[in-house]
């Protein structure tokens, strides 16, 4: 049911801002991204992606930025923003040297990507 997943996500989200639960917070946001999408909010999914990858840069955590970034190119090729896919797919490039990147979470789903953006 999309709409609970919506509702849900929202109460949620609102819950971790008010206790500044800032690492739970970071990972809400993206999986609340997917409902946003299905629903064809995707401005309100790009804008929680978006909040996510920031405050995980701010807080140094780069397997969180890595998600979020990845994240945020398979939604840009979802709506066929080039632009912005290519912005977050050099994002992943270049993370996926870091070591808490590389190895671990370079993964199949980001050729995939990469194959997305190149064809388009």
């Amino acid at each position: 049911d999309l709409d609970l997943a919506l509702e849900a996500a929202d109460g949620v989200i609102r819950i971790l801002r008010a206790d500044r639960t800032s690492a739970t917070l970071l990972r809400i946001l993206r999986w609340a991204s997917v409902p946003l999408k299905l629903a064809n909010r995707v401005g309100d999914a790009a804008a929680a992606l978006l909040e996510s990858y920031n405050h995980a840069t701010h807080l140094g955590l780069r397997s969180e930025m890595w998600h979020n970034a990845e994240a945020l190119l398979d939604l840009s090729l979802d709506c066929e923003d080039t632009s912005s896919a290519t912005k977050w797919g050099a994002a992943c490039v270049a993370m996926a040297g870091h070591p808490m990147v590389a190895g671990r979470l370079g993964s199949a789903n980001f050729a995939y990507l990469q194959a997305r953006i190149a064809f388009m």
